[in-house]
Order: C-alpha cells, then sequence, then structure tokens
C-alpha cells in the first residue's frame, strides 16, 4: 500500500525528459521551517481533471493517489479519485503505507532532548511502465517517528517485520559538504498510526528454542528394544508390583 491523500496546490505543467507530461503539485507545509512538498501528478486512467491544463494556475486540489518515490529523487502520483477543487484554507496531508522493514536506526538528539526512530520500508504497489515500475519492483520508503512513539518502535521493529503506517509526506533540501544540491522525501509517523505484524523477535526468537529443545530431548530419548514381544508386557508387569 502506498496511498496518499492531501490537498495540494497546482504550480505547472511540466513535461519529462522520456517526454511525459505531469501535473507540478506542492502539499503546503504546516510548519515554518518546513518546506513545500512536490509531487509529479501523471495521468490516471479515464481521469480528464489529471491532463494537463485542467486547472488554473493556484488552485487547490484534493489528491487522491498513489505515491512512487523514484531513483531520480522525485515523488510521482498516479491519481485514484477525479481531482477536485477545494477551498485554500483547506491542508491535508496523510499518507498509509504497508510494507516490511528494511534498515532501522535509533538515536537521543541532545540539541533536541528528544529521541527519534528511523527506519526503512519496502512496499509493493500497481505497476506503471510509465516511470520504469514493474511489479517485481518495490517502493522504498524512509521514515521517521518520535518520542515515544520512537522508543516503542524502535523495541519492536527488526528487519523483515510487516507493518502499516499512517503519517505525513515531508521533503527537505540540503546542499551536502562537495556543495552538491540534494533533495529527499521521508514520511513521518503519526502518533500511534501503526499495526505491527507477526510475532515479536524476542518471542519468535524464544520459540525456536524451545522447539530447538523439544528436538534435542525427542533425539536422545532412545525406545528400550526387546528381545521378544513377550518380554515387554512382562516388564510392564513388573513395573506395577508395589513391592
Amino acid at each position: 500500500m502506498n496511498n496518499l491523500i492531501a490537498s495540494a496546490v497546482y504550480k505547472n505543467d511540466v513535461t519529462l525528459q522520456n517526454g511525459l507530461p505531469v501535473l507540478h503539485l506542492e502539499i503546503p507545509s504546516t510548519s515554518k521551517n518546513q518546506q513545500p512538498i512536490p509531487i509529479f501528478l501523471m495521468q490516471g486512467w479515464n481521469m480528464p481533471s489529471s491532463v494537463a491544463g485542467a486547472f488554473e494556475e493556484g488552485t487547490n486540489l484534493l489528491v487522491n493517489a498513489r505515491i512512487y518515490p523514484h531513483p531520480d529523487g522525485s515523488m510521482y502520483a498516479v491519481p485514484t479519485m477525479e481531482l477536485q477543487k477545494i477551498p485554500k484554507d483547506i491542508v491535508m496531508n496523510q499518507v498509509f503505507l504497508a510494507g516490511g522493514v528494511g534498515f532501522i536506526s535509533s538515536k537521543y538528539i541532545p540539541k533536541l532532548s528528544k529521541q527519534v526512530t528511523e527506519f526503512g520500508m519496502m512496499c509493493k504497489a500497481s505497476a506503471d511502465k510509465r516511470i520504469g515500475y514493474t511489479r517485481a519492483d518495490s517502493l522504498r520508503f524512509m521514515l521517521e517517528s518520535w518520542e515515544n512513539d520512537a522508543k516503542f518502535l524502535k523495541n519492536y521493529l527488526y528487519e523483515g517485520r510487516q507493518l502499516s503506517v499512517g503519517g505525513t509526506l515531508k521533503f527537505e533540501s540540503y546542499i551536502d559538504k562537495e556543495g552538491k544540491q540534494c533533495a529527499k522525501y521521508k514520511v513521518r509517523v503519526r502518533s500511534q498510526q501503526y499495526s505491527l505484524f507477526g510475532k515479536n523477535e524476542k518471542a519468535q526468537q524464544a520459540n525456536k528454542e524451545i522447539i530447538e529443545t523439544v528436538k534435542e530431548i525427542v533425539k536422545e530419548t532412545k525406545p528400550r528394544v526387546y528381545d521378544s514381544p513377550h518380554q515387554q508386557p512382562i516388564a510392564n508387569a513388573e513395573d506395577d508390583v508395589p513391592f
């Protein structure tokens, strides 16, 4: 699952290097310290509202779409519903993801006096050849969680664990040490908007150890072998004698 529901301002039309026309949209930031989030909307199947020139520049739109982070650093989207005009004062930014956990990193930031846990998710989604995405591929999302959620996820996430998450899409652009302009997208996990599937890692390990112990006991326990079929009932009878 890789869904987005957001309000976004229509900026202009853009043609990609492969000749694909897209709508350049920006999701407004809800914080002064954060940048607007650019997304590039491709035309949806039988959706005339997603074609170039359908709206005036500056129009605030309600977007329901699947999102595709791309290796070129852009975030592409495919609408799942017709775009709708909405009042400019409406601000919305909600992402829904489901998939498996990749890397996990947790740290305490003294400057902010806060705990943060970052992790990667690999998600499956509908194929879209226009951006070179097939069903065999996985979408890679970067996520961050803070404070109580960070502490919880630090303890219960492990590589390969399946989960679903609700969060907000973020965008960061910066200049690296080499003077190169860089940009990245992240999903900030909303408080308690996640569900973990499967057993906890410690419980899984305990179950494995129990199973291995039982196997060793069974392996070491050998049945008594008798010389004739008459000896077994005699032996059992002797076991019942109280003296």
